[in-house]
């Protein structure tokens, strides 16, 4: 991991505890280290320490969020053991470690406020709009992919570590099983790569403002407003956005820069102006849906704000292929408005996109994948781990939180049925017409709240096997799902969609605890994660989990590392799980012999001698890795 151009200070009252600073800027006798990954414990770093430093030993390490603190017995000590340190190249499994000060809170508040005055040695120079929107575009992609697939082995690990230390050696996840994954949860493929790198976004809200020079704009926030920064950088060095966003967008603000309305300025005086935001939504056919956000307000009336709106909106039409326009009067605070209706101005009401051969209405606030093509990899991907299980029997999908039903409608074609359930009613009725209009004649869409209507919907169901399918929004699943699907047990299957991993640990670890009052019904295994690549040039990646419920009385059995991972998806996109693209294992174990191991979706073990002999190895080697009742902490 590259390291950062600063050196990592922290307060000094997160370094030592107790300690009290001798007078402003004097800094603490605590080396802070970045880079370690979360499942790094204070034992793992003195042990490093100790081989690195031998007679230098710290008195104290504290491992935080973020950043770990090894505290030494003076600043003399602590300044020899940080040049021996920065004069080498230190490794924590495949981690290249960032050693630093540790800077009293004082100190750090001086350095912050050199830096918001522009100090020679603390400022910031301004970020671009490509450094807001595409941060690693300057990356090779191979390079990403290492980068997305060390993150996703690190949450994976964090998971694992989290479930053990619940006490759950008795239902499924013993220190054995998580080293086989290579410290993970479940074995990791390697990162499905988007299709296509440059020019895939087909949707952006570009904000009207002003650039750091005070000349109209229309692009991305470079910065947030709570920091004092207002401006708006222009898209055209942005490469995930395609040439004709780029080219409606420039025509559009030449429109704005001369027109006699200002553009929308929120300061500490106030908020005013009349130009705010303009959301812009494209096909793969290179068509362009446009709706421009405007403030009206007196004397102005809505009919010149409406020429006014017309004139961009024509200009955009000279540039690009727009087929859609529409417009939005708001004068609230923020330009999120979910429930602000689009006015309809001109051309169409709706583009339309395919995908997976299933075609889709897309108006302005539907939601749909960000990239269209890498998504029709992820529903590859979806549509290989469906038939795996269809195979063995007929299955219903249960499409939760479906929307205008996307994935379900992709997949009915390899399922018996499709349930989808969504608590929008204009959802549903978009689900039911693009079913209808798919000729799609085996889905179903109940409105309701999932919580209220899963155990309803499936009670019905017969001689199938349950799959449900989710892909919540980044703040993740409500509790009350997450207690809804631990509770269905007709549901022996949860294929989780998550566009920000980080909220799937949190909502695994409640499909993966030992029942309780709160959550009901047998927990769920995850038996393997698939990173699949929408947003080349940022560091977002898409994880798919395949989770199948475990019946408390079955034996741990350890996970099969590779094997049925490869067959979802081409070997170059699902490498072996033990070598994630560019990275390896997450523990100190790195899987070895996990050739041996059974596949995830395999039958229980026969009963008899062979199968009882596999249990009681398997039992054996979770007591030796202290994984055995009561699991404990690593």
């Amino acid at each position: 991991m590259e390291a950062p151009a600063h050196e990592p200070t922290i307060p000094a009252s997160d370094a030592t505890p107790g300690a009290q600073p001798a007078g402003g800027g004097q800094v603490d006798d605590s080396i802070a280290i970045i880079g370690l990954p979360v499942y790094a414990q204070a034992k793992d770093i003195e042990r490093l320490l100790a081989a690195e430093l031998q007679d230098l030993q710290p008195v104290r390490v504290k491992v935080k969020p973020g950043v770990t603190i090894a505290k030494f017995s003076s600043e003399q000590a602590r300044d020899r053991a940080l040049g021996a340190l920065q004069a080498k190249s230190v490794v924590f499994k495949r981690f290249t470690l960032t050693f630093g000060k540790a800077h009293t809170g004082q100190e750090r508040i001086a350095q912050k406020r050199k830096a918001e005055e522009g100090g020679a040695t603390g400022g910031k120079r301004p970020r671009t709009a490509e450094e807001a929107v595409a941060p690693l575009q300057s990356m090779t992609y191979d390079e990403q992919l290492t980068l997305k697939a060390e993150a996703i082995c690190t949450v994976l690990s964090a998971l694992a570590k989290r479930l053990l230390k619940a006490n759950l050696g008795g239902v499924w996840l013993t220190r054995v099983i998580a080293r086989a994954a290579g410290g993970r949860c479940c074995p990791q493929a390697d990162v499905v790569r988007a299709p296509v790198t440059k020019g895939y976004r087909n949707k952006c809200e570009f904000t009207i403002g002003k650039d750091a020079d005070g000349r109209a704009c229309v692009g991305f926030k470079i910065g947030a407003f709570r920091d004092g920064v207002t401006a708006v950088g222009s898209p055209a060095q942005c490469d995930n956005i395609s040439a004709q966003m780029k080219a409606a967008v420039a025509a559009m603000q030449a429109v704005v820069a001369e027109s006699a309305l200002p553009v929308y300025e929120s300061t500490n005086a106030g908020k005013s102006g009349f130009w705010r935001q303009v959301l812009v939504r494209q096909n793969l056919r290179g068509e362009l849906l446009l709706s421009i956000q405007v403030a009206v307000t007196a004397p102005l009336s809505v009919d010149a704000a409406r020429a006014e709106v017309e004139r961009a909106v024509a200009a955009a039409r000279g540039a690009a292929n727009v087929r859609c326009a529409f417009w939005q009067s708001h004068n609230g605070c923020s330009t999120a408005t979910p429930d602000l209706p689009h006015t309809h101005l001109s051309g169409e009401r709706e583009l339309v996109e395919e995908l997976r051969a299933v075609r889709f209405r897309i108006s302005p606030n539907s939601f749909f994948q960000v990239n269209t093509r890498a998504a029709d990899e992820l529903g590859g991907v979806l549509e290989r781990l469906v038939l795996e299980i269809s195979a063995r029997a007929q299955v219903t999908l249960v499409d939760v939180c479906c929307g205008a039903g996307a994935w379900g409608l992709c997949l009915a074609r390899t399922v018996r049925s499709v349930i989808g359930v969504e608590m929008c009613a204009d959802a549903v009725q978009d689900a039911r017409r693009n079913a209808e209009e798919n000729g799609v004649t085996n889905a179903t869409f109940v409105c309701g709240k999932a919580e209220d209507v899963l155990d309803k919907v499936l009670r019905n169901v017969h001689g199938s096997e349950c799959i449900a399918i989710v892909d919540p929004p980044r703040a993740g699943l409500h509790v009350s799902v997450l207690k809804a699907l631990r509770a269905c047990e007709k549901l022996r299957h949860v294929i989780y969609v998550s566009c920000n991993p980080m909220s799937f640990v949190e909502d695994a670890e409640k499909l993966c605890y030992a029942p309780s009052k709160s959550y009901r019904g047998e927990p769920f295994r995850p038996m393997r994660a698939i990173p699949v690549d929408l947003f080349p040039d940022t560091s977002h990646c898409e994880l798919v989990v395949h989770m199948v419920r475990m019946p408390l009385a079955q034996p741990s059995v350890p996970v099969a590392a590779s094997a049925p991972a490869a067959a979802l998806a081409p070997a170059a996109a699902l490498a072996p799980a033990a070598a994630p693209h560019g990275g390896g294992a997450c523990s100190d174990v790195a899987g070895d012999g996990a050739d041996s191991l059974r596949s995830p979706l395999a039958e229980p073990p026969a009963a008899g001698a062979a199968g009882q002999a596999d249990r009681h190895t398997a039992a054996s080697a979770a007591q030796n890795e202290g994984g055995g009742q009561g699991g404990g902490s690593e």
